[in-house]
């Protein structure tokens, strides 16, 4: 009989798991209070795996980065980029990742502790999977009716609220196979949000298969209702960038689908992770998040991206 291997052996054979934090909102000047508990959460994973981290910004950020970071945390390294662009940082974080498997995550997101384990997991049961994206919610939803909501609409995977393959894999929060996520860069565009979804299609076209996992659960900052409707004006934008011929009559078909959309969703999944009490609210959302994106369309249509003014 063979001998049951120790726990240290069992840790060693797990996959090593570099973890790549980023921000993708523009700012003149950085806190780093966003970052710090983005570290802190990420030092703290219950994952026996090796794990290092990497945060990656702008080179004019460097100068107010807190070097006590550094010292609190031996598994950080940080590293500065001549560029604005999250896509490009992201890819600079993924081209050093040492890791077997590279976690991208954004700065404003505090994963719960056994979130990178549920997601190694994932990819080690399933093969054939070549990326995974956790569960993002919104930091006190479960105070908020607005914000459980809001984040069920908006953040969620809304195909699915099972352990499942999906079409995409979200921004927030994605383990994804090192070598695959070399291969596939994020193109730097002025929106990062058409640069993950060309991203999403070419992983399809090339035959890679993503999954989600609602038990690995990830808290997302909440920036107010004035950064919903920016997001929402966003996800317009990149709806009508998506069409293969752009026209003024596709704006209300296109939010009429998406109103579908939240309602199936709400139909299918709202009794899982809403309270009785928010479906009036989640009712009326799912009419009214649709109506809000339709600016972004407009924009679309006159060519003008206006991305860059909160995002990078």
């Amino acid at each position: 009989m063979s001998p049951t291997p120790t726990s240290s052996q069992l840790e060693a054979r797990l996959p090593s798991v570099t973890v790549v934090i980023v921000s993708d909102e523009r700012s003149v000047d950085r806190s780093w209070q966003n970052e710090t508990k983005a570290i802190e959460a990420f030092a703290t994973q219950d994952y026996r795996g090796a794990i290092d981290i990497l945060l990656v910004d702008s080179e004019r950020h460097r100068c107010g980065f807190p070097a006590q970071l550094l010292a609190e945390h031996p598994r950080l390294a940080v590293d500065f980029l001549v560029a604005e662009s999250s896509s490009a940082l992201k890819n600079l974080g993924v081209a050093k990742a040492r890791g077997e498997l590279v976690a991208v995550f954004e700065a404003d997101c505090v994963p719960l502790p056994d979130c990178l384990s549920r997601l190694v997991a994932t990819l080690l049961q399933y093969p054939h999977i070549s990326g995974v994206s956790a569960r993002t919610v919104y930091r006190g939803a479960d105070r908020s009716s607005l914000r459980r909501c809001l984040g069920f609409m908006g953040r969620g995977q809304q195909q699915i609220d099972r352990l499942g393959e999906v079409p995409f894999v979200s921004s927030d929060a994605q383990l994804v196979r090192t070598e695959v996520a070399r291969q596939f860069p994020l193109q730097e565009l002025p929106s990062p949000f058409i640069s993950a979804q060309r991203r999403n299609v070419a992983l399809r076209e090339a035959g890679h298969r993503l999954m989600y996992d609602p038990q690995a659960i990830n808290i997302h900052e909440f920036d107010g209702v004035g950064f919903e409707l920016e997001y929402r004006r966003q996800k317009g934008f990149q709806a009508m960038e998506r069409q293969s011929s752009k026209s003024l009559s596709k704006v209300l078909p296109l939010a009429a689908r998406n109103s579908r959309r939240l309602l199936g969703h709400l139909r299918s999944s709202g009794h899982r992770e809403l309270k009785p009490l928010d479906t009036p609210l989640a009712l009326t959302l799912s009419l009214l998040l649709p109506v809000l994106e339709i600016g972004g369309m407009l924009d679309s249509l006159r060519g003008r991206d206006t991305t860059g003014q909160r995002f990078r």
